[in-house]
């Protein structure tokens, strides 16, 4: 009886142990679309069409909002280019778009989040509730206290992201 219980404890772990794999897959980037869109392949299934991310949390500037679309498109780009990242999915993890959604983790630091803290990102309101949502507020009111990248207030974004979609649209 011992046996079988060790055997089934055996079998669950290793089943939580792959669904945490599939959860919070590693990835490459291949490349950076937008301030907060990347496109990935992910690891464990080589071979696979490469899949679009939508970094979950923040919402960077478009790339029309001259100088900090580019800019936050260029420095992500450096961040993450060719380079393996860990991938933690929400849920559901995909968008209307088919967009995967994740927190993009290179080693122990969020992603998301540095892009806040240089000013490069804004805290969205998917943060709501989510389990970085102080860290990403605390790392947006650092920027803005320290006045980096769109709280600069000699070169200011004027416009958020989602209020520039919304002009945008015919």
């Amino acid at each position: 009886m011992r046996g079988l219980a060790i055997a089934v404890l055996v079998t669950g772990l290793i089943a939580c142990e792959s669904a945490q794999e599939e959860r919070s897959p590693q990835a490459q980037v291949s490349q950076v679309i937008d301030g907060n869109t990347l496109e990935v392949q992910r690891l464990d299934r080589p071979g696979a069409v490469p899949e679009t991310v939508r970094m979950l949390g923040i919402d960077a500037p478009r790339l029309e909002q001259d100088p900090w679309g580019p800019e936050s498109r260029r420095v992500l780009g450096q961040l993450l280019v060719g380079q393996e990242v860990r991938l933690e999915f929400a849920n559901p993890p995909r968008d209307r778009y088919n967009r995967l959604l994740a927190y993009v983790w290179q080693g122990d630091r969020l992603i998301n989040e540095a892009l806040v803290q240089d000013g490069l990102a804004l805290v969205s309101q998917q943060a709501n509730g989510s389990p970085y949502e102080q860290k990403l507020r605390h790392a947006q009111g650092e920027a803005r206290t320290l006045q980096r990248g769109i709280w600069n207030p000699s070169q200011p974004m004027r416009t958020a992201p989602d209020q520039f979609r919304l002009n945008s649209v015919p």
